[in-house]
């Protein structure tokens, strides 16, 4: 039976769904000949409100990577009852592939409930789970965001879990992003672990390895070539944890001689903000930045910083921002409890891995003995040992041959 293949998304086609997504739906098939469809599940606000941004990003992914997408409104796509809108709106889309062999790669846990339910009509179709983190906790910080009332946060705790087993135990395959994701998935949703792949949030090694000419190059245009530069790149805001990144890379600054910190951001204004509050002007640069430009800036900083706080979503986590600094050899200084990559950190002797409680006391010590280190960091090793664990390489051919034998 002919096989034919489709990744099914239920969010906005922002640059994480590009980097998650359409860069591994691409690699597959320019190396291993298979040809992905992409659906979005989408709701209607966004389909109307965004239509012109969002046909930009189509044809970018029509042009630039080959891929052909199919959209299906469907209501807030969070809610439980959107997946029967979804499964029956695919039920009558896949009735015209009723003889081929129907594939699917569904990212998150909408879409695979809503393949979980096709499954039930279309015996001819099987379904990679992709399991990206906790969501019952991500739905239950949704709803207290948005001040859902009691009934409907009480409705959702009872099915949420039911709907989420289903997604998982329907599967063929299940892709969970970290070990720890894993342990949570079997433990609380009865997930069988001899289909579970683990997968992290990866990097392309050919866009992030370590370059010593470009380090040399960058610090000289930065004028930092005599200072210890800190790296953080991502988002700013309070869901970031911003606050208390610049106050702990600040008080490094205050107790060290020749600390500096470049801030990659599409958010500068907020990190505009938090920089008057925290730095004087000339031991801060804050940028938006290109994918090549933050592989020269990643290679231009001594660490790179990955704080977050303390909760159910970053203890499963796997941050693709790991996986750049990682490949670029830049050690890091993490916050415990982030998916495997506290304990890599730690185990490895990769950088500084810090306590939930953010002591001053702590961060200056482990600093201070991180400088005092007899070893230096060797850069070219750390950044080959990274290709090796983290380059989307590496996964091509094993998500390939999850593809053709399910």
């Amino acid at each position: 039976m002919k096989r034919i293949y489709f990744s099914i998304i239920s969010e906005f086609p922002n640059n994480v769904i590009r980097s998650q997504t359409i860069e591994y739906l691409y690699k597959m098939k320019e190396e291993k000949g298979l040809n992905f469809k992409l659906i979005i599940l989408m709701s209607f606000v966004p389909l109307i409100k965004r239509r012109k941004e969002l046909k930009k990003i189509l044809d970018d992914y029509k042009k630039n990577y080959g891929i052909e997408t199919i959209i299906f409104p469907v209501l807030r796509n969070h809610f439980i009852a959107s997946s029967y809108i979804g499964f029956l709106l695919l039920s009558i889309f896949f009735f015209k592939y009723r003889n081929y062999k129907i594939v699917i790669h569904a990212r998150g846990g909408f879409a695979s409930n809503v393949c979980s339910k096709l499954k039930k009509i279309y015996s001819n179709l099987s379904y990679v789970c992709d399991f990206r983190g906790d969501y019952e906790a991500e739905n239950k910080f949704n709803l207290q965001r948005i001040k859902a009332s009691k009934l409907k946060i009480k409705i959702t705790d009872y099915l949420f879990p039911k709907f989420l087993k289903q997604s998982l135990r329907n599967s063929d395959k299940i892709i969970c992003v970290s070990n720890k994701l894993k342990k949570l998935i079997i433990e609380k949703y009865d997930a069988n672990s001899d289909i579970i792949f683990v997968m992290p949030c990866l990097a392309d090694e050919e866009t992030f390895y370590y370059d010593e000419e470009i380090r040399k190059k960058t610090r000289r245009r930065l004028n930092i070539e005599d200072k210890f530069a800190f790296i953080y790149a991502g988002g700013i805001g309070s869901w970031h944890y911003s606050d208390a990144v610049f106050q702990v890379i600040s008080d490094i600054k205050k107790k060290f001689e020749n600390i500096f910190f470049i801030v990659l951001t599409p958010n500068e204004k907020e990190a505009q903000n938090y920089s008057k509050k925290y730095f004087d002007d000339k031991d801060i640069f804050i940028a938006k930045a290109s994918k090549n430009e933050v592989f020269e800036y990643l290679n231009a900083a001594d660490m790179g910083v990955l704080l977050r706080e303390y909760d159910p979503l970053n203890i499963v986590a796997s941050p693709t921002k790991f996986a750049e600094y990682y490949l670029t050899g830049l050690p890091a200084i993490i916050s415990e409890n982030i998916g495997d990559y506290s304990e890599l950190v730690q185990k490895e002797n990769i950088g500084i891995v810090l306590s939930s409680s953010l002591s001053q006391k702590e961060y200056l010590s482990k600093f201070e003995n991180y400088l005092n280190k007899k070893e230096k960091v060797d850069r070219s090793f750390l950044s080959c040992k990274a290709k090796n664990l983290l380059s989307k390489k590496i996964y091509i051919d094993k998500l390939c041959e999850i593809y053709t034998t399910i």
